[in-house]
């Protein structure tokens, strides 16, 4: 298993570092909090909160409130 995360890591700086130039770091943090979901709900709604956030185009009250989400769970 450690392995495989540390090649899971290693996919996600390179993508990080190709798209999420600007927010590299906060973009390897959504993935570190994706490596340390302990179950499905917390993992989906990772998922959720990065989806809306990073693929939205434009900022509005739903991609706060989900960057918000995000920031708060990188910050426990």
């Amino acid at each position: 298993l450690h392995r495989c995360l540390s090649h899971i890591m290693k996919n996600a700086k390179d993508l990080c570092k190709k798209r999420l130039e600007k927010h590299y770091k906060f973009g390897m943090h959504v993935f570190g909090l994706l490596a340390c979901s302990s179950n499905l709900k917390d993992f989906d709604g990772i998922i959720l909160s990065a989806t809306v956030v990073f693929k939205s185009p434009c900022s509005g009250p739903e991609v706060q409130k989900h960057l918000q989400n995000l920031k708060l769970l990188i910050n426990q």
